[in-house]
């Protein structure tokens, strides 16, 4: 770092001088004296400082400039001591020399912290209390007494009285950035989703300061807030100059867990991320007794401390002796014995799951209960794994600021060993140890994997200890030349959790060669059960696929599931597997090997099901365009239903999708008008398996007391999804439901609205349209390369006998011009940006989650099961407020917009009149009129594209041209030509079809079609005639088609009857495989839509099927 010379050293003053005489320190300003302070701190002799910064803290006013002396919030930040370029190890000095200095006060703080922190774990909160109080009275208050406060009041369910603790606590902390922090506290300790202001508040605002270049205060609130790594993997050393707002406990509590961080990584990498962490350490064990800094400083200097826990001991001895119903009760019979019960959660959890059930719990409150529930969900594989998991994130989040906190995150990381990247279990095994020895020996195994995996107690009757335990005793002894798959089996047929089973043959296999023969044994029990994907460890066997270019249908399935359900930033893997398998069968298409297979196995029907969809097979070179694409996948479905892979019902829901994507490229859509689309029917099946969980999860949620809001102040009304908080199970599960869909929505990398923005408006037909008219009529300038605008020589060249003066004046007046031009059309792009917080207040789209919306949502989802409904009703809720938006947009560009334009354009006018004087130049002045015109018009086709586009959308026409569509659309699903004739003559090509008939009748006649290409008996070569007569204010159409001999002999009278009343039954799913199939009941059921006048018969003619669509408007 540079250094700056101070004035006072220039001139032979010392800055210590200064402060340390009494009449000059006395005589000077404040402003002077926080000068000469913040100089001495950056530029006094390292030989000199200690001593004379001691010196100075003597003097009352040098120490009134230090926060760490702070004991009322009011004064928390309210000497910014650290203002100048001060060096870290400088400002290790300073904090190290404060706290040794509170060496006694830190003590005395640190048996306190475990006092009251052990209480809030084992769910004593009015112990907890009575603690807390009494720490104030004795240390002060600190952001550690408010963030724990906080803790205690939530969990004792007090929400009046911690909204008006939090609101106090802000108020007295005036504009510091201790505000922030405990509004920061109240946001994520008070949700029950905290997540979600870590992302939309933390996050961000983390990033916007990095962007700012304000990397301590980023790096401090990532510290604060943060877990790591569960929540990401951060760099906290440039948090140091921010902990000086606060007082001494908070300076040690911040250095404490930088250390832990430091020591964590220099465990796991050997890589010392603080130059100087040796000296820190033994300085702070020299002047401080607390056992966490004890166990750091002998992890740190490797001296070994044995698990001095006996109770610890005593479980991990039963659990691994399968004694599981005796190591619940010793826990919870001696919970208040055991010093960190969080290191044995798992323990307990996965002792709940062996055994089957969970029952009732000998405690009730706290966070060790509901962890352990989760805990065994996950390890069960329940269905609610994933909100098992979440959950536990919650928690992990909210508890970050306890001692022993990070054993939360470290008992995930334990119970999906295969979820997550290698290293960062790793981590927070490191950081664990770090202050715990007393952890079990999977935790020592994730840190350093050296054997040291728990193992029988041999002393046992082996007729005590259950066969599945015994027979992953003897697996984990074998060697890569032993053949354990007699042991596999037995272990597979033993242990009750298949979890077990999965993640010790995968970590076998793995170990000893036998990757290839992992993804075969993976692809069989994903499919059976998708929720197995997580027992896997897919990102190491993604690798493998990558790596060694595997192509067989199991390695197709594992990367399926991994870009489904870990990642998609591996979809390439998918698509090369996908093609590479494609290629080893020696075909083309999916279909061509589908058609070959007589009975299909549930590999194949999942690969054929779920993996041959659109997006896939998009990757594929053999299709020329989506007819092709859209065939292929019809035809694929047309072949699943014939083999019974698929039901009829099924099949018309996706084909009908097809058919509406295809109904606009056959040009059914105006595109030169609106332009907002978002694909809520594919965002919907993407998140179908979340929404179905969440849906799961509230039906089975309490409806009690818990659920509540706090209205957060004013002031912050508009941070986050949501103006108040909502706590409780379901207000929680209904909020989460709303931001899956409403983030998935947004930003959506295929489907979502921030998509179309970009591709379609804000990043090429707004600007360019905006443009064309100035361009067209040579009265924009170029920007170069440095940013700065090229003159205009055209006008120049054009008028060659006007004085080059005065086309230099012309030239800046349309620089001028242009610069401004562009500035509206930058702002105007900004209203069309997505708020992503509540400081964008010019973007139109802010989606906040309104109360008045939230009960709406709420009492939907209390009266319907059906998770379809839900995210329909959520889907509408959000195009409500999207719509709102478009409408502001609109708006804003037919009023603001337009007068400031055409204001510029008047500009321009009166500019280039005042240059040319008397000068005529009627072209240029003729040209800017023009212009002026013109572009009034295209700002007001730029605000039509700002309208709802739905898919299902399509233009009023004429009967004939209804018909060519839907001939046009049929084609393209089934990729080819076909035998249609409009028989001649056709008498009603003139009939009017209003916008909102069209889809449906368009859908009708498809259905019919295809129904007449399918149940004919003929196949492609079947021949279809359409004709029609009039008939009242509508229309009678007659589609008519041959038959094989066959069909015809099959369609009896009786036959016939049956098919009818089953079509007016609408019952679909006992017609599959008949002629009449569902396509008849979807025709009669569309086109009935307009009223019982609007129906669908069937009847035969000659040998001729005939069906038969009255529409009557």
């Amino acid at each position: 770092m540079k250094k700056i010379k101070s004035k006072n050293l220039e001139n032979g003053i010392s800055p210590f001088l200064l402060l340390n005489t009494a009449i000059a320190s006395q005589t000077m300003s404040e402003e002077k004296y926080r000068k000469q302070a913040a100089t001495f701190l950056a530029h006094e002799t390292d030989s000199k400082f200690e001593e004379r910064f001691e010196k100075l803290l003597t003097t009352k006013r040098f120490k009134n400039l230090i926060t760490s002396n702070a004991l009322t919030i009011e004064n928390f930040g309210s000497n910014a001591f650290l203002a100048g370029p001060l060096t870290n190890n400088r400002m290790w000095s300073i904090y190290l020399h404060l706290i040794s200095k509170n060496g006694k006060k830190i003590s005395d703080f640190s048996e306190y912290r475990d006092k009251i922190e052990r209480e809030i774990i084992i769910g004593n909160f009015s112990n907890a209390n009575n603690l807390i109080e009494e720490f104030k009275d004795i240390f002060g208050e600190s952001v550690w007494y408010v963030r724990t406060k906080m803790l205690i009041l939530i969990s004792e369910e007090k929400t009046e009285e911690l909204e008006e603790f939090c609101n106090n606590s802000k108020d007295r902390a005036g504009e510091s950035l201790a505000r922030f922090i405990f509004h920061c506290c109240q946001l994520i300790i008070g949700s029950d989703d905290p997540s979600l202001h870590l992302k939309t508040l933390i996050s961000r605002s983390a990033i916007e300061f990095k962007e700012a270049k304000l990397l301590e205060t980023a790096s401090f609130l990532e510290l604060v807030f943060t877990p790591f790594p569960i929540k990401g993997n951060y760099d906290y050393s440039n948090s140091l100059s921010r902990l000086q707002g606060f007082p001494v406990i908070d300076q040690y509590c911040f250095i404490l867990s930088i250390l832990r961080l430091s020591l964590a990584e220099f465990k796991a990498t050997n890589i010392k991320t603080i130059p100087n962490i040796d000296a820190i350490f033994k300085t702070l064990n020299d002047n401080i007794t607390d056992p966490t800094l004890k166990q750091m400083f002998n992890n740190y200097f490797d001296i070994s401390e044995k698990n001095t826990c006996s109770l610890g001991l005593i479980l991990i001895d039963n659990y691994t002796s399968g004694h599981y119903d005796k190591t619940i009760k010793i826990y919870f019979d001696n919970v208040e014995k055991i010093k960190n019960p969080l290191a044995y959660i798992n323990l307990i959890a996965k002792s709940y799951a062996y055994l089957g059930e969970i029952p009732d719990f000998p405690i009730s409150k706290g966070i060790l209960k509901k962890t352990i529930i989760q805990l065994a969900l996950i390890y069960k594989i329940d269905p609610l794994w994933t909100q098992a998991e979440e959950q536990i994130i919650t928690t992990a989040i909210k508890y970050h600021s306890l001692t022993y906190g990070s054993h939360i995150q470290l008992a995930l990381y334990k119970a999906l060993p295969n979820k997550y990247e290698e290293n960062n279990p790793k981590l927070a095994a490191y950081i664990s140890i770090a202050t715990d020895p007393n952890v079990t020996p999977l935790t020592y195994t994730m840190a350093d994997k050296k054997s040291n995996k728990m193992s029988l107690n041999m002393n046992e009757k082996i007729e005590d200890i259950p066969k599945y335990r015994i027979i992953k005793e003897k697996i984990a002894e074998f060697d890569i030349n032993t053949d354990c798959e007699y042991f596999f089996e037995s272990f597979k047929n033993s242990t009750p959790l298949i979890k077990d089973y999965i993640e010790l043959i995968s970590e076998k296999y793995l170990s000893i060669g036998k990757e290839e023969e992992l993804i075969l044994l993976a692809a069989p029990l994903l499919v059976s059960d998708p929720n197995r994907h997580v027992c896997f460890p897919l990102f190491k066997m993604i690798n493998i696929i990558e790596d060694r270019s595997i192509c067989s249908i199991s390695a197709v399935i594992v990367a399926f599931f991994y870009n489904r359900y870990t990642s998609p930033h591996k979809d390439y893997v998918l698509n090369e597997s996908f093609e590479g398998f494609l290629h080893s069968m020696k075909i083309k298409k999916p279909s061509d090997l589908l058609s070959t297979i007589k009975k299909l196995n549930d590999l194949e029907v999942l690969f054929f099901k779920d993996i041959c969809v659109s997006e896939i097979m998009d990757f594929l070179s053999c299709f020329k365009n989506t007819r092709e694409l859209h065939a292929e996948r019809i035809r694929i479905l047309d072949l699943l239903l014939e083999k019974q892979a698929l039901n009829s019902e099924t099949r018309m829901i996706e084909v009908e999708e097809i058919i509406q994507r295809v109904i606009v490229e056959a040009g059914a859509s105006d595109f030169n008008g609106s332009k907002i689309y978002v694909d809520g029917t594919a965002i919907k099946k993407k998140h179908s398996d979340e929404m179905i969980s969440l849906s799961t999860l509230y039906r089975q949620a309490k409806d009690s007391g818990e659920e509540r809001f706090t209205i957060i102040s004013d002031e912050f009304n508009s941070v986050g999804m949501v103006q108040a908080y909502a706590s409780g199970n379901k207000n929680t599960t209904i909020v989460k439901m709303f931001n899956l869909l409403c983030d998935a929505f947004k930003f959506d990398e295929k489907y979502g609205l921030d998509k179309n923005l970009s591709a379609e408006i804000r990043h090429g037909f707004f600007s360019n349209l905006m443009h064309a008219r100035l361009e067209e009529r040579k009265l924009v300038t170029e920007v170069d390369d440095n940013g700065k605008y090229k003159q205009n020589s055209y006008w120049r060249e054009a008028n060659s006998l006007v004085r080059d003066e005065i086309w230099t004046m012309i030239e800046a007046d349309l620089q001028k011009f242009t610069s401004s031009f562009n500035k509206l059309i930058a702002d105007a792009e900004e209203w069309m940006k997505i708020a992503i917080s509540s400081d964008q207040p010019n973007r139109a789209f802010s989606y906040v989650f309104q109360k008045t919306e939230f009960d709406q949502l709420k009492n939907f989802v209390d009266i319907t099961t059906d998770h379809e409904k839900i995210s329909d009703y959520i889907l509408k809720i959000i195009w409500v407020i999207t719509e709102e938006s478009l409408k502001k947009i609109r708006d804003s560009l037919n009023g603001p917009f337009r007068d400031n334009v055409d204001k510029l354009f008047e500009k321009l006018e009166s500019d280039i009149k005042i240059t040319k004087k008397t000068l005529a130049l009627k072209e240029l002045m003729a040209e800017i009129g023009y212009a002026r015109n013109e572009i009034k018009e295209d700002i007001t086709i730029a605000a039509e594209w700002f309208k709802r586009t739905e898919i299902t959308e399509v233009k009023a026409g004429t009967l004939d041209n209804v018909l060519s569509i839907a001939i046009s659309s049929f084609e393209q699903v089934k990729g080819g030509a076909f035998a249609i004739e409009k028989k001649a003559p056709f008498n009603l090509p003139l009939l009017f079809i209003q916008s909102n008939a069209v889809k449906p009748f368009i859908i009708s006649i498809i259905n019919i079609l295809d129904n007449c290409y399918r149940h004919s008996g003929l196949g492609h070569a079947t021949r279809v005639e359409i004709s029609g007569i009039p008939h009242y204010n509508g229309a009678k159409i007659i589609i008519k088609n041959n038959l094989s001999q066959e069909k015809f002999n099959l369609l009896t009278p009786d036959f016939l009857s049956g098919i009818k009343e089953k079509i007016l039954n609408a019952d679909s799913g006992n017609l599959i495989t008949t002629e009449g199939g569902s396509g008849l009941v979807k025709a009669h059921n569309a086109i009935s839509s307009f009223g019982s006048s609007s129906t669908v018969t069937i009847s035969l003619d000659n040998l001729q099927f005939c069906a038969e669509i009255t529409y009557e408007p």
